[in-house]
């Protein structure tokens, strides 16, 4: 759980998208397009899409898991904080 030192679980529960910083973030698909583009394969567009399409896809679903999850834990108690760190 992202420590926000404020006692509402639930906001913490939806700042889950700072545990993606620098793993999946603007910053980093610009830095990933970016190189695509560089490599001046023909492909690259192509790729580039079907990357993005495909991370922001599973990026959004890890982060509907993690707060389910997270809710599940601090918010409706039904299950330990064991389970869920």
């Amino acid at each position: 759980m992202i420590n926000d030192s404020d006692d509402d679980p639930t906001r913490s529960c939806v700042a889950a998208e700072q545990l993606l910083a620098g793993a999946w973030d603007d910053a980093r698909k610009q830095e990933i397009h970016a190189a695509i583009e560089a490599s001046g394969i023909e492909y690259g567009p192509q790729t580039w899409r079907a990357l993005e399409t495909t991370l922001d896809a599973y990026t959004g679903e890890w982060l509907a898991m993690h707060r389910n999850a997270c809710e599940a834990t601090y918010v409706h108690h039904q299950q330990s904080t064991r389970c869920f760190t």
